[in-house]
């Protein structure tokens, strides 16, 4: 399969006033993007990045206290994965927005809720 000759394979152009958008060579279907993009973050985080760095609590817990080393800043792992994803985003405000960024900032938005969520469960909190 050759590449994209306007995106590079990135499916986002970046317009003269700095917006992006989908290419429209490569993108005909929204919904197909959505899909795409959703079923590889959930691949992702359920696939190779869990055999990986094994379960998503133990690998953002470990970051949160490396973060919090020395002074006790009281980052959780949900918001270590949440600055994860603000890394990812402010990374597509570059000169060249990346489909990795963009599948990367997905995936640890979905893992902070997770977390998130198991969290307020502990605390007996309802979660909708």
């Amino acid at each position: 399969m050759s590449e994209c000759e306007l995106c590079h394979g990135n499916h986002f152009i970046r317009n003269a006033d700095w917006t992006t958008e989908s290419c429209p060579i490569c993108v005909k279907d929204f919904q197909t993007i959505r899909s795409k993009i959703l079923d590889e973050a959930d691949n992702l985080i359920n696939g190779d990045r869990q055999e990986q760095y094994g379960p998503p609590a133990e690998n953002f817990k470990c970051i949160a206290d490396i973060w919090n080393a020395g002074e006790d800043l009281g980052i959780e792992p949900w918001q270590a994965a949440l600055k994860l994803g603000e890394l990812k985003l402010a990374r597509l405000k570059g000169p060249k927005p990346s489909w990795d960024s963009f599948r990367d900032g997905i995936g640890y938005l979905a893992l902070s809720a997770e977390l998130w969520s198991q969290m307020m469960r502990e605390r007996g909190d309802d979660v909708s």
